[in-house]
């Protein structure tokens, strides 16, 4: 359920370190999302630096079977890549952003309304999708808050 006002915000230039793959997300994802968060995490302190954001998921594309995915952090510093980890520079640019409050599986409503609003205002979609993972996937389902972020212009 969506828990805040659709804003339109402008980011300031960053880094972003992740890992990107092609998954079936249905089967997939929870194993590849932990993975590449431990892999860069591990990295990140081999060199002494820090995430500058919560955990994200950035969606190239909306085919569940075979999702283009970046799952990581965004980073202050630029570092160097390092196998299957990639670091991104990514402009500063216009986005719309939201948050939801619920089960992970129940989040279409909230992008569906952040989609819709997009395609009703006087912007159009620039960029692939962000979710930000707020807090502890180990809280109750009810509790998780995911904010929602697209690229506009």
């Amino acid at each position: 359920m969506r828990i805040a006002k659709i804003t339109v915000i402008q980011k300031a230039e960053y880094y972003t370190i992740s890992v990107r793959k092609t998954i079936d997300f249905m089967k997939e994802y929870n194993d590849e999302f932990l993975d590449a968060l431990q892999k860069i995490e591990a990295y990140l302190k081999e060199q002494g630096e820090f995430i500058s954001s919560p955990p994200f998921t950035c969606f190239h594309n909306r085919d569940l079977e075979t999702l283009d995915i970046e799952m990581g952090y965004e980073i202050a510093t630029k570092l160097d890549d390092c196998d299957t980890i990639k670091i991104n520079k990514l402009p500063s640019q216009k986005m719309v952003m939201t948050i939801d409050q619920g089960d992970y599986m129940k989040q279409d409503p909230t992008l569906m309304e952040l989609l819709d609003w997009v395609n009703k205002s006087e912007y159009e979609e620039t960029g692939p999708i962000y979710y930000y993972y707020l807090n502890d996937p180990d809280r109750p389902a009810e509790e998780l808050l995911t904010e929602m972020v697209i690229a506009i212009q």
